[in-house]
């Protein structure tokens, strides 16, 4: 049977100490991130949240901002995070479209000098999706130091 379709909210102004406490657990309980981390610090990065018919947690794409040497230029870093059992096709694809889309209408109030997104596949799922364009939005633009592929968003109107 297939799984009904999660509802993805957008909470990048609305993180209430409970959401950041529900992210930081989501994390830790499915080792998604290193335990060295400050959770809590990195889930005010969240931007959007995914669940599932029950109103769990399912997902999590972050942002933060940073100088890509390679670019040149500032950058949106993406992660975005899915519960082993809710990697359903579309919803990883949803997740980064929908934050693309959110930091290309809030960038040039909030951070004009962002040229656009930027992902590192970790996955190897991921990492099977040869295509140049994909339905992230995100487009291939070579490979990390580490062999990681490496995809970014331009927002439409920036300039370098």
């Amino acid at each position: 049977m297939d799984k009904p379709t999660p509802t993805i909210e957008n909470v990048n102004k609305n993180k209430s100490g409970e959401l950041l406490r529900e992210i930081a657990a989501f994390w830790t309980a499915h080792h998604l991130v290193p335990p060295d981390k400050d959770l809590l610090e990195r889930a005010k990065q969240a931007v959007y949240i995914a669940r599932n018919s029950e109103g769990e947690l399912i997902a999590i794409s972050t942002v933060f901002i940073s100088m890509v040497p390679n670019f040149k230029n500032y950058l949106f870093i993406y992660r975005c995070a899915i519960h082993p059992d809710y990697r359903i096709p579309g919803l990883m694809h949803e997740m980064a479209a929908q934050t693309c889309d959110y930091l290309e209408s809030i960038y040039e109030k909030t951070q004009p000098y962002c040229i656009g997104v930027l992902a590192k596949l970790e996955s190897d799922l991921l990492k099977k999706n040869r295509l140049i364009h994909s339905k992230t939005k995100m487009d291939f633009m070579g490979f990390a130091e580490d062999g990681d592929p490496l995809r970014v968003y331009f927002f439409k109107k920036a300039s370098f």
